[in-house]
């Protein structure tokens, strides 16, 4: 078995090519330029999800003992519509004997929601394996939501901020409209940045995030770490 991790160059496809070298799992990391900066994990592939004439590169990696590409993580690209674009890909995949996927989402995702929703929703059409990661903010057939312990607004954490690093650390509030020209200032289209601005108004401010479960002791056998727990131990690279 082989796995391919799509947006190679992001945070949660660095931390998992890092697992899977430590478990000696074959893996291949793929991106629009291949190689991220500074990247030595695994080997990598040139892939863009806008572009299908590079759907073929991961599946012509040569693999130690002649394995292939029979799972994928899935992160969704940055562009206005990604649903036909996974879609399209997975569909390749799956031609390619691909019997897995792993889709990372945001906590609000559901089937047949808007955007990444829909790529679920043509998963579960597909009747192949997969596995739904819904990320707060950031096998057989299952969807796990990754939430820490314990509720906190915003103005609580940055208390804790200052408690636990002995300065002030205040959170500025800025309106559903400030929010979405900041998104659209670090260029996100328009209907991403509005997606965003939604999530931090009305959805989140009026409890829309209010969950709490026991995933991380679940899957990992320790309890979730707390938040003031997680400055202390952090206090050095904040300060």
């Amino acid at each position: 078995m082989a796995i391919l991790l799509t947006g190679g160059t992001g945070k949660t496809s660095q931390e998992i090519a890092a697992l899977l070298q430590n478990a000696k799992v074959p893996f291949v990391s793929a991106s629009r330029k291949g190689a991220g900066k500074g990247s030595s994990q695994g080997s990598w592939v040139k892939f863009d999800f806008i572009d299908a004439n590079t759907f073929e590169n991961p599946f012509k990696h040569e693999f130690p003992g002649g394995q292939s590409i029979s799972a994928i993580y899935l992160i969704t690209p940055e562009a206005p519509d990604p649903v036909p674009l996974m879609n399209s890909f997975i569909d390749f995949a799956i031609q390619k004997g691909v019997q897995r996927f792993v889709l990372l989402t945001g906590s609000t995702a559901e089937p047949n929601s808007p955007s990444v929703g829909q790529v679920w929703n043509h998963l579960i059409e597909l009747r192949v394996e997969y596995c739904i990661l819904r990320a707060s903010w950031f096998m057989e057939v299952t969807d796990y939501r990754v939430l820490g312990p314990e509720l906190l607004t915003h103005d609580q954490i940055s208390e804790k901020l200052s408690n636990g690093l002995g300065r002030k650390i205040e959170h500025v509030k800025i309106s559903p409209k400030e929010v979405k020209q900041r998104y659209m200032g670090l260029g996100l289209p328009e209907q991403v940045a509005a997606f965003m601005a939604w999530l931090n108004w009305p959805h989140t401010a009026q409890g829309g995030e209010e969950r709490e479960n026991d995933v991380v002791e679940r899957l990992t056998g320790r309890k979730a770490e707390r938040f003031d727990d997680w400055v202390a131990r952090n206090k050095d690279a904040l300060t």
